[in-house]
């Protein structure tokens, strides 16, 4: 079988059939491009059993994370199942290979104090941050919408103006799967995103400088005036959260405050699942860690014997 060829017609099964997502496609791909590269290095047969546990242990001995490791084989795992399903290969090399065991680690999450002390850095001046931190009013319209809504920050940074309703305070998202969901906005996030378009993205390069710019339709800029990217707003709330005094910040970890916040003000698990835009509610489960406190506070008011 010609490996190279059956990877491009995967790739387009993954975004034409299955709607993958264009992080999905390219992680698959690039996954897949790795271990066809190691077994033709080490003289193996890619469709062998052998060949992919000698590129997991390979991986391990690398010192891959078990997540890392896990997405691999699931990677693999498709690919393989496409081939036999489609390009007539006779066996599934992956048949008896268990995935990895993950850790079930709880998500960090910030405290309601913490998420004023993020807030208010970000809005601070450029010329009084140490390192500057770019425009305030986009820093904190990012941020805030980030957190208030529970936006990936794919999403977030894919954003166009024509997914978003001020007046009706949503904004319409496709996540993966190409499945769409409607996100309510807080007024005071309407207020911030309207806020940073009328000032800030007004004066950019985008729009009436550039009118054919790709940027134009795209919320969020930097300063040249182009669409900014994923590792572009992670050095931003790196800077932002380094003068907040908050350490070991991602961009995930403010999805994972608006979820846990949401559940420990009493949103019900099935909601929250909408919100965030799983396909399954087992995914929505990890944020069921709540606190001992309110735990405790639930427990007594729903059980029959709770007081």
């Amino acid at each position: 079988m010609d490996w190279s060829a059956a990877v491009k017609t995967f790739g387009q099964y993954l975004k034409l059939d299955r709607g993958a997502s264009q992080n999905t496609h390219e992680s698959y791909l690039r996954d897949l491009r790795q271990y066809l590269a190691f077994t033709e290095a080490k003289k193996q047969d890619p469709a062998q059993p052998q060949s992919i546990e000698l590129f997991l242990a390979d991986l391990k001995l690398r010192g891959q994370k078990a997540t890392s490791i896990h997405r691999k084989l699931s990677a693999l795992r498709h690919f393989y199942k496409y081939c036999c399903l489609e390009l007539n290969l006779d066996h599934d090399p992956l048949e008896n290979i268990e995935s990895p065991k993950l850790d079930k680690n709880l998500p960090s999450v910030l405290t309601r104090d913490q998420i004023d002390d993020l807030l208010a850095s970000a809005q601070v001046p450029a010329a009084n941050a140490k390192p500057a931190l770019g425009a305030p009013t986009r820093n904190f319209a990012m941020i805030l919408l980030l957190y208030a809504s529970g936006l990936r920050v794919s999403e977030l940074v894919s954003l166009k103006l024509r997914q978003l309703d001020l007046t009706a305070g949503a904004i319409r998202l496709t996540g993966k799967g190409s499945k769409e969901r409607l996100v309510p906005l807080p007024h005071s996030v309407v207020q911030a995103v309207q806020n940073y378009i009328e000032t800030t993205r007004a004066s950019g390069h985008a729009g009436p400088e550039n009118p054919g710019c790709e940027a134009a339709s795209e919320i969020f800029l930097n300063s040249r005036g182009a669409k900014l990217t994923r590792q572009g707003f992670w050095k931003i709330l790196k800077a932002v959260a380094e003068y907040a005094g908050i350490e070991n910040l991602s961009p995930h970890t403010l999805r994972h405050s608006f979820a846990t916040h949401l559940l420990e003000n009493g949103l019900n698990l099935r909601s929250l699942q909408m919100l965030l835009g799983h396909s399954d509610v087992s995914t929505t489960q990890i944020y069921t860690h709540l606190s001992p406190e309110r735990l405790k506070s639930v427990h007594r008011k729903y059980h029959p014997r709770g007081e």
